[in-house]
Order: C-alpha cells, then sequence, then structure tokens
C-alpha cells in the first residue's frame, strides 16, 4: 500500500489498459480439443485447426510457440453447407453420431446442454488471439504468457494493441504486480492456490507503461 501511495499517479485499474476476457469454455472439451492422433485419423483440414493452451504444464516459457503446444483447437464457424465435402464436415457428423461403449451410448456432442442452444452447437464463436493469457488458479506464480494461440477457460485473456503488448507483458510478470495479485487472490481453493476472478484481475492496479515497439523484444 505504501507503493499505491507513493505512486499513485503512476497507476491506472488494469482494465484501463487492457479488455480482459474469459478463455473459450468449449462446452465438449472431447470433441473441440484434439491431438496429433486425432488430427491425424479425421484428417481435418488445417484452417480448422488452431493451437490451443489448456494448462500451464504445457509450456516452460513465458513466450509460446502456438505449433509447439500438444492440443489443437476444432475452430469452425462455417455452416454444414459450406463444409460440403469435407473432411472437418465427417468430423462433424462424427461429432452427432453415437457409439456404445461398455454398454452406455456416448458421443452425441450435439445434444449436450452446453452446445446444442449454440447456433451451430460445433463452433465455439468468432474468437480473436489474445495479446497475453494468464493462469486464474495461482500457485507460486500468476503467469503471463504471449503467443500465437487460444486459451481454455482455465486462462483469462488480455487484449491490447501491439504497441502496448510487449511493455505490459514484462510489467504483468514483475515482482510488483506479483505483490497486488497476491492481495487480491483467494485462498479458497485448497493447498494454498489463490483463484483470481476476472472482475478482480479488471481491477488489480498496474502501472502506466511506455510503449515498446515488438521489434525490440526477442
Amino acid at each position: 500500500f505504501t507503493i499505491l501511495e507513493r505512486g499513485k499517479e503512476k497507476f491506472v485499474k488494469l482494465k484501463e489498459l487492457c479488455e480482459v476476457r474469459f478463455g473459450i469454455k468449449t462446452g465438449a472439451n472431447n470433441f473441440f480439443v484434439l491431438n496429433s492422433e486425432s488430427i491425424s485419423h479425421f484428417k481435418i483440414e488445417e484452417k480448422y485447426i488452431l493451437p490451443f493452451f489448456t494448462s500451464p504444464k504445457e509450456s516452460h516459457t513465458l513466450k509460446v510457440k502456438g505449433e509447439d503446444l500438444p492440443k489443437k483447437l476444432f475452430f469452425c464457424n462455417e455452416e454444414k453447407s459450406v463444409l460440403t465435402n469435407s473432411n472437418a464436415l465427417n468430423y462433424i457428423h462424427w461429432g452427432e453420431e453415437s457409439e456404445i461403449i461398455n454398454e452406455k451410448e456416448t458421443r452425441k456432442f450435439d445434444l449436450r446442454p452446453s452446445v446444442k442452444s449454440r447456433k451451430n452447437w460445433y463452433s465455439v464463436g468468432k474468437r480473436r488471439i489474445p495479446s497475453i493469457i494468464c493462469n486464474y488458479m495461482v500457485g507460486t506464480q500468476m503467469r503471463f504468457y504471449i503467443g500465437d494461440m487460444l486459451a481454455i477457460n482455465n486462462f483469462h485473456e488480455l487484449h491490447t494493441t501491439d504497441d502496448e503488448k510487449i511493455a505490459l507483458f514484462s510489467y504483468l510478470n514483475s515482482s510488483v504486480n506479483q505483490l497486488f495479485i497476491n492481495v487480491i487472490g483467494r485462498a479458497n481453493l485448497g493447498d494454498g492456490l489463490l483463484k483470481i476472478e476476472k472482475y478482480e484481475l479488471e481491477n488489480v492496479f498496474a502501472i502506466k507503461i511506455p510503449q515498446i515497439n515488438l521489434d525490440e523484444f526477442t
């Protein structure tokens, strides 16, 4: 709080620097979250596949290369009539079929309450690649990542301009920001985990930061 008092003119709420959004709730992870084997098996076209960040354990660095992530997202916003003769449509049909495993009927993803209210159950909607991604369940540290990927709802998305992204990314991973995170976090998940809700992250204090050219960041 001494930091805030002495530097109050230098701090703003994070929501003044970026838009905070929830990560993607697919409604049917077994359909939408793909690995290399399923992509190869169904031969899904590359344009319907995007890198998907599902766990902090998937990256040992804060700068993430989407191509290195083990999980991908089935990402299709097109109507079935447009998908005629595509492997993506075959995959959607597979998801709508049923099968019996251990005398129990499974699949029929399109009938799940979590997706059936959508215009197209197989679409997670239009999404932008976020500028920064962060985990909302925090152990020892809240990590903020950058990379060319979308993220599951284990994460929050931060959207800002390219001119401000690197400076904000650097500040958010600083010890000052970690201090603020520890103040607002709620230890209600057991094992000392903190949970940072979207509205809490929006209202955490952040320094008014200068712009940094992306070309200067390597």
